[in-house]
């Protein structure tokens, strides 16, 4: 959530800079004095959903989608809109690749949202992941999402595998958690990813995720479920 609002306000270059994010908190802390877990909480609550922390206030404004930029004071500083120009050409790449096969539109919901925030708690909560890693999850269960695959997960040491959301033992694609990001490994033809030595492919980046990694795990599903 932090990376989120410094990005959109233009005090970092993107959300995997934590080494400039921490310098901005440090200044912020000098400047009002006050103490990090004080400057931590408001920033996390100006942009977070839950009220996880028991402030009382249960949705914040700097949103991750449709934040509520009308009851913003620093919206003359943000970037937000031209930043959303280009994750909005992604999602439509995603919504052609995904038309073009199934000629069915993407219809987002709240429900999706909170059905994936838990997921991504759960396996922030076995595995012990780090923000970093936790993000790409969230970008990789997104577009998986955009592709209506009934998916269910399962946990194993250091991984967890995507299966058919009745049976268990048809495994989608499996992911390999590390420090830096994650090994992905779809089996089968059309689209393997990842096949080489069966180790996966290596995700550290959110680019990394791309329509190839998607398409394989779509093509994957179709293959189980027909």
């Amino acid at each position: 959530v932090i990376m989120r609002v410094l990005t959109r306000l233009n005090l970092v270059e993107d959300e995997l800079c934590f080494e400039a994010a921490r310098n901005i908190c440090n200044k912020i802390v000098e400047e009002t004095g006050y103490s990090h877990r004080y400057v931590d909480i408001v920033i996390v609550k100006f942009g977070h959903r839950k009220d996880d922390m028991d402030t009382g206030i249960v949705n914040g404004i700097c949103l991750e989608d449709i934040p509520k930029c009308i009851k913003c004071l620093l919206t003359e500083h943000c970037h937000f809109e031209e930043k959303q120009i280009s994750t909005d050409k992604q999602k439509n790449n995603i919504n052609k690749i995904k038309s073009a096969n199934q000629n069915i539109e993407v219809t987002p919901s709240i429900k999706m949202e909170d059905e994936l925030n838990e997921e991504i708690e759960k396996i922030t909560s076995i595995n012990r992941i780090n923000n970093h890693v936790k993000m790409l999850l969230v970008y990789l269960f997104q577009g998986i999402k955009s592709y209506n695959i009934n998916y269910g997960i399962k946990f194993r040491r250091d991984a967890v595998a995507l299966t058919l959301k009745w049976n268990e033992r048809k495994n989608i694609t499996t992911i390999w958690l590390q420090n830096d990001g994650f090994r992905i490994l779809v089996l089968g033809q059309p689209g393997e990813i990842g096949v080489q030595n069966r180790k996966g492919k290596k995700c550290s980046k959110t680019s990394d995720i791309d329509a190839d990694v998607l398409q394989a795990i779509q093509n994957k599903y179709n293959e189980l479920t027909n």
